[in-house]
């Protein structure tokens, strides 16, 4: 069962705080500590993105403009 408190300072929180304050490292925060840089968050959000980017985008490959 997951916890109904704060992962940093353990305030009882309301279902739908429960349910929209569960971050990517797996703990659930208050609206105080639910940003990633307010509760030290072990997840890699500069590699995920990273890695999303590199999947998504085309490289973009032109000829050579001859001149006369």
């Amino acid at each position: 069962m997951e916890s109904n408190q704060c992962f940093i300072c353990q305030k009882k929180l309301k279902l739908i705080e429960i349910t929209t304050h569960k971050c990517k490292c797996g703990h659930v925060f208050c609206k105080k500590h639910k940003e990633y840089n307010d509760h030290q968050c072990s997840y890699n959000y500069f590699q995920m993105n990273s890695n999303m980017l590199q999947k998504e985008l085309i490289p973009i490959i032109t000829n050579k403009v001859n001149y006369l």
